[in-house]
């Protein structure tokens, strides 16, 4: 768990970890990771946790290093085969760790696993069918689904390219397959968790629990908010797997992802009337993409104020 300055939020993370149900047995600990925070009241809750829980190990950070370097760190200490990881403004529902553990007992060649979530927006928890909630997702597993059966993904790096379908507190998986894909990549300032998730399905199966599993908190001023594009940055992480041989097989379901994110941000600074940053992302979609059509209708309507 990466902690910044998260205040009260800290505790029900923590405490929706430890009141997890049906895990009795197993050797579990839990590893929050203080980014360099600055708030005195996150400050004094970590303190009291380290204090007071058993199971709860604290580690600091030397210097900010960012979500990414915050999870890696914890990934490195952690002691046991397997990780989870969850958010210090998310929650646990009480019994995710326990579906998740029941798969990996009954389906051992699972290495990767993972559920779904609600989103709650203030004290609102969205509780909408998933086939609403989640199209692109339901549309990989809504008969599992509405039949309460896991689904197994067979290396989906193709349904990754359509849509990020994971998020990181809804992952149960080896620690030695992480290692093995070089865990978190640091120097990307988002999407990080998105390029982990496409590491491991060029070679890994995933499989998915048609329950959902914890609450993400959606918030002003946290991460995965903000005034940019939707998919702000991803183009980083397409970049690297672009160049990567391992993903050559998979080039064609890439870029077209690519001209998803492309699309994104043009629309995005021209809605904007920032369209010298419009033709910026026009002219670099250009230079992977120099035939796509809509790239040089964007690169115009930019040119041209639209």
């Amino acid at each position: 768990m990466p902690v910044y300055n998260t205040g009260d939020y800290l505790i029900e993370a923590v405490e929706s970890v430890l009141a997890q149900k049906g895990v009795d047995d197993l050797a579990m600990e839990l590893l929050i990771v203080n980014d360099r925070s600055t708030d005195p009241g996150t400050l004094d809750i970590l303190k009291s946790f380290a204090q007071s829980a058993p199971r709860i190990r604290v580690l600091q950070n030397h210097g900010r290093k960012g979500v990414s370097g915050a999870r890696n760190m914890g990934i490195r200490e952690a002691r046991g085969e397997w990780i989870a990881f969850m958010d210090s403004d998310d929650y646990f529902l009480p019994d995710a760790l326990a579906l998740h553990w029941q798969l990996a007992q009954s389906t051992p060649s699972a290495q990767w696993i993972a559920g779904l979530f609600f989103m709650r927006r203030g004290a609102a928890i969205d509780r909408t069918d998933l086939a609403k909630r989640s199209p692109n997702l339901f549309s990989l597993i809504g008969d599992n689904y509405r039949a309460n059966r896991p689904t197994r993904l067979e290396r989906p790096v193709d349904a990754f390219a359509r849509n990020c379908i994971l998020a990181p507190p809804a992952v149960l998986i080896k620690r030695e397959l992480i290692m093995r894909k070089g865990m978190f990549d640091e120097n990307l300032k988002r999407a990080e968790d998105y390029h982990l998730w496409f590491k491991c399905a060029v070679d890994t199966d995933l499989w998915i629990i048609p329950k959902e599993v914890y609450i993400h908190r959606f918030r002003e001023g946290s991460l995965t908010t903000g005034d940019e594009p939707i998919f702000f940055h991803e183009h980083l992480m397409l970049d690297l797997m672009l160049e990567d041989t391992a993903f050559e097989p998979h080039r064609s379901v890439l870029l077209r992802r690519f001209d998803v994110i492309m699309t994104d941000y043009c629309h995005f600074f021209r809605a904007g009337r920032a369209y010298a940053t419009a033709r910026h992302w026009a002219i670099n979609w250009l230079r992977r993409r120099p035939f796509q059509v809509a790239a040089w209708k964007q690169l115009v309507a930019a040119a041209l104020h639209r």
